[in-house]
């Protein structure tokens, strides 16, 4: 008998003229005696999977909102703002041949991943600047996919279902619209593909804590984390870091002795990859830490350093101001938010706390026993886990008031040092210097005239931009094989035959290039009195660096050349 036969076949409880007014009155306490299990399925659970397919295409749609919100931050003044000097490097490594381009990364301070990958990109879609950096934007736009699938991810009580309602959207959010975040992605630097893989170490990793053992969770998180470690030496603090919470996984595992087997295959596994990335990289790594230490100077790390580091590190990233009254409260609210999450006793808090938290540690003990190396870009690593713990904690908040407090508490400081950031590049855009000294050159320059930059630091900056058929090379007096800050951005043919020019006065005329404020000083190519004076131009540079590129123009006397 179905549903509606035995509905109709009831006496009538109410007067005709109200029948049809209370209908579903009438009907909802035979609905539940009445029809047996089948017609109980149809009744409560078909309305529910249309509601599920719903929300769950609306969060999709909410991410493709995020990530296009995400690329527009991105994109603001990507090809009108001049390469600084560690992106300028990336340009040029990037452009060796593959034998040169072995012997510049290894005469750089950084491992090889990410310059192979630029390599790649720029062979195919070109070696233009801007194209360079796009390929940091698609990493950015990546890092915010794969958070919001990190913290989907994330075992949940059943207590806290509105966990899953807008937390891996917000932590999505967050990444998108946060400053450092997008400072990092409009640079030909190596920080967005590192964290993009520890976002994904880190979610492969939650993945091999489900009670059923897999092989493919441990092998994803062997290769992102092998990858992380040969993309910044920085994110090494972070693969240790997840190494120990995996390593907590090994030991606390269930007493079935044939799944801790399992577990431990998978955690060995993956050491393993890391090693087999290490070992034929071990020397160069020892080689390029060792003149690190020797010609990379900074001041000794202190206390206020440490506070103004973490403060841009959550406010506007590396060129932000300071806010004095706030510079000591940042930093305390980051080791609060770690320790929090280490002593919660969800799992998932656990990592998330020795990743934002354990890197931050190790490079303060670094700083103080070795050298300094603390830097607002070098914390973004574990400044994005700290990003993903504000989410997940707002997530928890049950009030409405206070966790909305909180949301647009936490938006609105981010979308404040957002605007910021854009209003420094604005102003940056309008003094690219090296572009428009690049462009100067270009165009005065003829072939058979040499341009001599002062100093492989002004080479550098202005090499990406200089065309091919200009003779453009560089004065440069220091032991090539061994000089850090030379080493990988220019080459013997760039310097060798430097003074010959000078000396055989064979050019009837020739140019410079050199820079005031460079470092406090004033860098500039001395010229033979053989030849005159005749023109000068400079062009101001204010993104990075606050100097003035001067090009000068010299002609030889009459009757030296002969």
């Amino acid at each position: 008998m179905t549903l509606n036969r035995a509905v109709s076949e009831l006496p009538p409880i109410f007067p005709a003229s109200q029948q049809v007014q209370e209908k579903e009155v009438a009907v909802q306490p035979q609905a539940v005696s009445a029809p047996s299990q089948e017609h109980f399925c149809s009744i409560d659970v078909a309305p529910v999977a249309p509601r599920v397919g719903r929300r769950a295409s609306m969060e999709v749609v909410s991410l493709i909102v995020i990530v296009i919100v995400a690329a527009v931050l991105r994109i603001n003044h990507l090809s009108d703002v001049s390469l600084w000097y560690d992106e300028a490097c990336s340009w040029r490594i990037s452009q060796y041949p593959w034998a040169g381009m072995w012997t510049a990364i290894a005469h750089d301070a950084h491992p090889p991943l990410y310059y192979l990958i630029l390599r790649a990109w720029s062979a195919f879609w070109g070696n233009e600047p801007a194209t360079l950096r796009a390929l940091s934007i698609v990493f950015g736009l990546a890092t915010v996919c794969a958070t919001w699938s990190l913290v989907r991810s994330l075992p949940v009580k059943k207590q806290t279902p509105q966990f899953l309602e807008g937390t891996p959207l917000l932590a999505a959010l967050l990444i998108a619209i946060n400053p450092l975040q997008i400072e990092m992605s409009q640079e030909a630097r190596p920080y967005t593909l590192g964290t993009f893989l520890a976002v994904l170490a880190a979610f492969f990793l939650i993945r091999t804590t489900k009670p059923k053992f897999s092989l493919l969770p441990w092998i994803g998180f062997g290769v992102c984390a092998a990858g992380l470690s040969m993309t910044h030496y920085y994110g090494i603090w972070t693969v240790v870091a997840l190494f120990l919470f995996a390593t907590g996984i090994v030991i606390s595992g269930r007493n079935d002795l044939k799944h801790r087997r399992m577990v431990f295959s998978g955690y060995a596994l993956s050491l393993l990859l890391v090693f087999l990335c290490w070992v034929p990289w071990w020397s160069t790594f020892l080689f390029q830490h060792s003149r690190a230490v020797e010609q990379l100077w900074m001041e000794p790390l202190t206390v206020e350093m440490f506070l103004e580091t973490s403060f841009k590190a959550v406010a506007g990233g590396k060129h932000s101001a300071l806010w004095n009254p706030l510079v000591g409260f940042a930093g305390l609210v980051w080791i609060s938010i770690g320790l929090l999450m280490l002593k919660s006793r969800r799992d998932a808090d656990r990592l998330l706390g020795l990743c934002l938290l354990g890197p931050i540690v190790a490079a303060v003990l670094y700083s103080v026993c070795i050298r300094n190396i603390l830097g607002v870009r070098y914390f973004i690593f574990a400044q994005t886990f700290l990003l993903v713990s504000v989410a997940s904690l707002i997530g928890r908040i049950k009030p409405s008031l206070l966790k909305n407090l909180c949301l647009f508490g936490v938006i609105g400081w981010s979308l404040f040092w957002t605007y910021q950031l854009r209003q420094q590049r604005e102003f940056s855009s309008r003094f690219p210097g090296a572009i428009q000294t690049a462009v100067t050159i270009n165009a005065d320059v003829g072939a058979d005239q040499p341009c001599i930059a002062s100093s492989p630091f002004i080479f550098t900056l202005l090499t990406p931009y200089i065309d091919k058929d200009v003779s453009f090379v560089v004065r440069y007096g220091k032991d090539f094989d061994h000089d850090l800050l030379s080493g990988p951005s220019i080459r013997r043919g760039d310097f060798e035959n430097v003074d010959s020019i000078l000396r055989l006065q064979q050019q009837s005329r020739i140019w410079t290039i050199g820079a005031i404020g460079l470092f406090g000083h004033h860098s500039q190519v001395q010229v033979p009195d053989s030849y005159k004076f005749i023109s000068e131009k400079r062009f101001a540079e204010r993104y990075g660096y606050r100097i003035d590129y001067v090009l000068r123009e010299y002609k030889l006397r009459k009757g030296e050349h002969e």
